[in-house]
């Protein structure tokens, strides 16, 4: 409609005015009219698109000045490379809370649990009971009220956060996937091997779609992986760290059943040695774990081998009931 008024005015013009106009002026204003209509669509597609990202440039921008940086512990103790070597955990009175304002309210409750090397242990409670907390107390991500956190016998809390949570395997619900090569995903820091992360991703039975997509060294194509294959993606990643302590933090909620078995086969397996931390939502495989913990209301309720808690007139039992019914 815009262009079709230009048109007619141009048009208007070169008649009243004919003899100011050369003919090959006159092309030209009418090719540069007929194009204005392209050219404001554009423009106006292109306003569309800043708009949004001048928002995010500025929540960023608040998000980088206003919020507070973790403290840290400029007399942190040292740990050698090998920490931990077992991966005994030990929580003694642990409390703790997401802000120590003057009316904060602790998410765990004088919590005292000892996980011993290499104990599976699966973390269950229903929602906002203290599971999540548990393992963000791990990794040093809730502030600590009274107690303490000890692994294979060192106080964390004497420790930098980044060290902590660096000697620590992490698969979370989300599967964490960074733009890049399978290689960059699997080994981040360029630690491993190229048969190191080729064996981890053949175990994770992902081998044959890197081969597909050119191997290793080539960019993901996220778009064709499904969201169990992205999430074996993240324990082939676990398998080349190495650590000795592994939490997954409902990390089997949303993948299908097939995902799920090569998920739950590997933890039986490449880290039968490991310390294994579950929080779980899904209570069909707390069997083949050594231990449950039920927590509730921020505390531990029921902490026992599976068959001991299932088959007493446990809180466990009656949730494993409701959960099968």
């Amino acid at each position: 409609m815009l262009t079709t008024v230009f048109v007619a005015l141009l048009v208007a013009t070169v008649i009243i005015w004919r003899d100011s106009f050369s003919t090959g002026s006159i092309g030209v204003s009418l090719v540069t009219v007929i194009g204005f209509n392209g050219v404001l669509g554009r423009l106006i597609k292109q306003w569309t698109v800043l708009e949004p990202s001048i928002g995010a440039v500025s929540r960023i921008k608040r998000f980088t000045e206003e919020t507070e940086k973790e403290e840290q512990n400029e007399k942190a103790a040292y740990v050698p490379a090998t920490w931990p070597q077992a991966g005994a955990i030990e929580f003694a009175g642990w409390t703790a809370s997401y802000g120590l304002t003057t009316n904060y309210k602790p998410v765990l409750n004088g919590i005292t649990l000892s996980i011993k090397a290499g104990d599976h242990v699966a973390i269950c409670g229903r929602t906002g009971s203290g599971k999540t907390s548990l393992i963000l107390s791990l990794l040093k991500m809730v502030e600590i009220v009274e107690g303490s956190i000890s692994i294979d016998g060192v106080d964390i809390s004497t420790l930098s956060n980044a060290e902590v949570r660096s000697r620590i395997n992490v698969v979370s619900q989300d599967p964490f996937i960074l733009p890049g090569s399978i290689r960059f995903n699997v080994d981040p820091l360029n630690h491993a091997t190229d048969e190191d992360i080729t064996q981890a991703l053949r175990r994770v039975r992902l081998w044959s779609i890197v081969e597909e997509q050119g191997g290793i060294d080539k960019e993901m194509d996220l778009t064709s992986w499904s969201a169990g294959q992205k999430q074996l993606l993240c324990f082939a990643r676990a398998m080349v760290k190495r650590s000795k302590i592994l939490i997954l933090d409902e990390a089997m909620s949303s993948v299908d059943h097939e995902a799920e078995s090569i998920m739950q086969e590997i933890i039986d397996t490449d880290f039968k040695e490991c310390t294994v931390l579950a929080v779980m939502h899904r209570l069909e495989h707390i069997r083949r774990y050594d231990k449950v913990a039920l927590f509730g209301n921020g505390r531990l309720l029921e902490y026992d081998d599976p068959e001991t808690l299932l088959a007493g007139d446990t809180k466990l039992a009656k949730l494993y009931s409701s959960y099968r019914s």
